[in-house]
């Protein structure tokens, strides 16, 4: 049996589950479940549907740049003269190791 690489069409009650947790990533079921006026078993199972299907990969927190003193953005080349694979791997080492690197 060839299993299909398509994922069912999602139905308006997905669709508003990801609008909301796109929004509010640490929200509770019970909230989320009252959100969209479906009982939290039926909720938790949809969510978890969802993230196993891959359409939710992964849950994070926005961030205030400003108040984390990161208030500009500026985004930077680096040139080099020669291109060596170690001076290259050396220099994105470093820059991985710098927080405020994006």
């Amino acid at each position: 049996m060839i299993k299909s690489t398509v994922r069912a069409a999602l139905d308006e009650l997905d669709k508003a589950i990801l609008r909301i947790v796109q929004t509010r990533a640490n929200i509770h079921n019970a909230e989320l479940a009252r959100l969209i006026n479906l009982s939290p078993p039926a909720t938790h199972a949809r969510l978890r549907r969802l993230e196993k299907d891959g359409y939710i990969r992964g849950y994070g927190a926005v961030l205030d740049r400003d108040k984390l003193g990161y208030g500009l953005t500026v985004f930077v080349q680096v040139s080099l003269h020669a291109h060596q694979n170690d001076i290259e791997e050396a220099i994105r080492a470093a820059v991985a190791r710098m927080p405020e690197v994006l």
